[in-house]
């Protein structure tokens, strides 16, 4: 795909799916353009976790198995590092709505300050305001009627699907979209050459 912005696929495994009372456990990224990529556990506090948590959603993502006893003391150079991928890209996804305001959680700064005497926390988010979804995209391209989640589209596009961790549904999502994207200029071409 064409684009001057880089393409980030972003992951995040929570305790639940309310960004107001639940938190990432988990993000894992992608950029589609440079080909780096990262996971990391944030920084936390696992007994808050379980407290607040949707057990489902600690099933799903195995916390208890694969990520309370991996909780860092401290994780700023990985979300540092984080941030600054995410500087001016298209946030991706499988869901990017729902990662994103994870996300916009997880970075946006815990203090505030006195403006007037009114507490105003700073931030502004780092990536475009446009998101590009995997569901949308591969309905297009894939004239499917309905929006398809994603072991779905993995099934359609013959992409293993992983375990359902951060890096794996990351892994899944860029390789599901790598092959839409191959897919879209292959279109083009033999559109170009169908009017030569």
């Amino acid at each position: 795909m064409n684009s001057t912005r880089h393409i980030v696929v972003v992951d995040t495994e929570t305790n639940g799916l309310d960004p107001r009372r639940h938190q990432a456990v988990e993000v894992a990224w992608w950029n589609l353009t440079t080909n780096e990529r990262g996971m990391f556990i944030p920084t936390h506090n696992v007994s808050e976790v379980l407290a607040n948590a949707d057990v489902k959603a600690l099933q799903i993502n195995r916390y208890v198995d694969r990520i309370a006893d991996q909780v860092p003391s401290v994780d700023s150079h990985e979300r540092g590092k984080f941030a600054q991928q995410l500087d001016g890209c298209t946030l991706a996804g499988s869901n990017p709505a729902f990662d994103a305001a994870m996300v916009e959680k997880l970075l946006r700064p815990r203090h505030t300050l006195q403006i007037n005497g009114k507490p105003v926390t700073t931030w502004r988010q780092p990536w475009h305001h446009r998101m590009l979804d995997l569901s949308n995209y591969a309905a297009g391209m894939l004239a499917l009627n309905d929006l398809p989640g994603l072991a779905k589209v993995c099934e359609l596009l013959d992409v293993d699907p992983g375990d359902h961790t951060a890096e794996a549904d990351v892994t899944a999502t860029g390789e599901c979209f790598n092959k839409l994207f191959a897919r879209a200029a292959s279109e083009r071409e033999l559109t170009v050459a169908e009017l030569s």
